[in-house]
């Protein structure tokens, strides 16, 4: 009897705490999402300076701008949604970060993403340099991959380390892509 006892209150225990844990994971999930709505909102306005090393010429520097706004939270709180303009893109648009997993975020810079395209298009005299320097946090989802732009890493890495937190936290409704 006192076994039977025992284990009726603690299997009462374990749903109680894993009902206080799920009600934990939804408000970290929200203070994430409320990280991600304040820090992501920028505008970044950089020049990108091209040099051929093998004769020292130079490429006019040109001029960009961007920018991401209206960033909010989808009703089911993993869903990032945003405005982005960069160039000629103009668009809405929205990740669900239930499907993002940890190899999904990645930080680095602007030069070293331009360097390495140089070199896979078969131009390793290239160098691209970004002036301020641009640090880029790029999200990959099967479906969705966009990159925000940053001036300063350390908002870059609160975003990264944000971005990572909530598709953590955000139920996986991809039966194993994580």
């Amino acid at each position: 009897m006192k076994c039977r006892r025992f284990a009726l209150a603690l299997a009462a225990s374990l749903t109680l705490c894993a009902q206080q844990e799920a009600t934990d994971d939804r408000r970290s999930l929200q203070a994430t999402m409320r990280v991600l709505e304040q820090n992501l909102p920028q505008t970044v306005n950089y020049v990108v300076t091209t040099r051929n090393r093998a004769d020292g010429s130079y490429a006019p520097p040109i001029s960009r701008a961007y920018e991401l706004s209206n960033v909010t939270t989808g009703p089911d709180g993993c869903t990032l949604r945003f405005h982005k303009s960069h160039g000629a893109l103009n668009q809405d648009l929205e990740i669900p970060l239930q499907f993002v997993n940890d190899k999904g975020i990645k930080l680095r810079t602007m030069d070293q993403t331009a360097q390495e395209r140089n070199i896979r298009e078969g131009h390793p005299e290239l160098a691209t340099t970004t002036q301020p320097t641009v640090f880029m946090v790029t999200v990959s989802s099967p479906n969705v991959t966009t990159t925000f732009f940053f001036t300063d890493k350390a908002m870059a890495d609160r975003v990264s380390q944000a971005l990572r937190r909530a598709s953590a936290l955000c139920p996986d409704y991809t039966n194993g892509w994580r």
